[in-house]
């Protein structure tokens, strides 16, 4: 069903633009939410908004609760968001009368910066994985609102607004005496007909705050293969310095769990530290050579966290 019908033909209708005493209106914004688009199954990653524990979704979402298709990832504080949008496209006659093209022009941009030290290089090369997939958008604004679009008016499903992560692009500000590290960034919105349809969650009803939004701290890992029973892990933090060492230490194996994505089965075994962020992953048995291997970690004590699912190839 469409989101929004402009015109109904055979019928002269024009638009209700009364409103209520009280209205909720967007503010000004103070970050954004990227999420996948689709499901593995090429479903639409949706909200309901009937959730009695809405808010306690969003943020499971946005921690180590859920798949990466479906997770929210949060961006860094935005600020000097400026949002424009190019002018309609007319064939004109030699009379100068006026047609509209449809589909064309009225594309809405979104463009803001991340300053200071949320202008990381780590922050910058992350940022270009957003072009990776099709994306939607959940926008908050600093009364803490999450805007997102009702799919249906007579529908509690609600869904993010559709990014062009085509458009996505982002450049870095370096420091000078008088300003700070930026990253300045812009993206379009796919459909303008998306903005008549936004609803906001206001605060009382999800009941988060803005520690609740704050961006994800990215961990990488590898995995490389020493036999068929034994996996080396290494877990680094990009945000260590030389001296400190880049390790991240102190996972348990509890915290580690290993899949045979080949077959679908998880691969029992034991997971012990060894070293500075590094862990070695012992089988119970012998895994079957050219199988593909998956690591996730899922800390139990540590929130704020995002570690990188890896990969490798059973030897």
């Amino acid at each position: 069903m469409s989101i929004l019908i402009d015109c109904t033909c055979g019928k002269k209708k024009y638009g209700l633009m009364g409103r209520p005493a009280c209205v909720t209106t967007m503010a000004d914004h103070l970050l954004y939410i990227f999420r996948p688009r689709f499901k593995e199954d090429g479903t639409r990653n949706t909200l309901d908004l009937n959730d009695p524990n809405l808010g306690d979704t969003i943020k499971g979402l946005i921690q180590q609760s859920t798949s990466d298709d479906e997770r929210m990832y949060p961006t860094a504080r935005v600020y000097n968001f400026v949002p424009s949008n190019t002018d309609p496209v007319y064939e004109e006659t030699s009379d100068q009368t006026k047609f509209l093209i449809e589909g064309v022009g009225q594309v809405y941009t979104y463009a803001g910066e991340f300053i200071g030290k949320d202008a990381t290089f780590e922050a910058y090369k992350q940022l270009a994985k957003t072009r990776c997939n099709d994306t939607d958008l959940y926008i908050v604004d600093k009364k803490l609102n999450v805007w997102l679009v009702l799919e249906d008016q007579t529908s509690t499903i609600a869904r993010g607004v559709s990014m062009s992560s085509e458009s996505f692009q982002r450049s870095y500000g370096f420091a000078q005496s008088s300003t700070k590290n930026k990253i300045p960034f812009s993206f379009d919105l796919e459909d303008n007909n998306e903005i008549g349809c936004m609803i906001p969650i206001t605060p009382e009803e999800h009941g988060l705050t803005t520690q609740d939004f704050a961006a994800l701290i990215g961990v990488n890992t590898k995995l490389t293969p020493v036999t068929n029973t034994t996996i080396t892990l290494h877990v680094t933090d990009p945000y260590a310095t030389v001296a400190s060492g880049n390790g991240f230490v102190g996972l348990t194996n509890a915290e580690i769990s290993f899949t045979d994505v080949t077959t679908g089965n998880p691969v029992a075994g034991n997971t012990v530290e060894v070293g500075n962020g590094v862990y070695t992953f012992t089988a119970s048995a012998p895994m079957t050579t050219g199988n593909k291997i998956e690591v996730s970690i899922v800390p139990t004590s540590l929130t704020g966290y995002f570690f990188e699912m890896a990969t490798t190839v059973s030897l």
